[in-house]
Formats: C-alpha cells, structure tokens, sequence
C-alpha cells in the first residue's frame, strides 16, 4: 500500500500545469469563434477559446468590446487533428480591463 502512494505522488508530480503567458493588447473583434487582439506594436493574437471564469468577467462575443485595452491571461494547448498532427490553441483564462 505504502509503494502505490508513493508512485501515485510521484506521478501526480510529473503532471505539469501549463504556462500561463501575459499579453496586454486591444481587443479587435470577435469573428468566427475566434478573438483577436493587437498588441501597441500591432502585432495580432488569434485566441480560440475563452474559459468560463474570464467569459465571467467579459463576454467578448457580445457588442461594446472592440477597441477596449485588456491584460489577458492565457494558456497554450497543443491539440490533435484527424490526421494526428499537432497545433497550438490559444485560451483565454483571464481578462483584466486596462484604463
């Protein structure tokens, strides 16, 4: 018993949250189940999800967004397609309205 706790600690350790990144950008437009952002260097971000808890704090998808300055919290997740190949997902995990 006492080896099947120790090997479920440690595997649960190997188990790595994902890197959270920063960005601080103005929303765009939301546009085919995707938000896009531009940075003060013009350089645009495409996020294809958006987590309950940051939809919370700021529906992207409704009206009254566009061109407001955000700090976002994101995530990168690598998904699988129907042929096995790997991509990158951006998520949005929170939103903070800048001034």
């Amino acid at each position: 018993m006492k080896t099947l706790f120790i090997a479920l600690f440690i595997g649960l350790g190997l188990v790595q949250e994902p890197e959270v990144f920063t960005l601080e950008a103005k929303f765009v437009e939301y546009e085919d189940q995707t938000f896009y952002f531009e940075d003060k260097d013009e350089k645009q971000y495409a996020f294809s999800g958006q987590n309950e808890a940051s939809k919370k704090q700021f529906d992207l998808t409704t009206a009254g967004f566009e061109d407001k300055m955000f700090k976002i919290k994101y995530v990168i997740e690598i998904e699988v397609d129907e042929d096995d190949g790997e991509y990158e997902v951006f998520k949005i995990i929170n939103l903070e309205l800048q001034k």
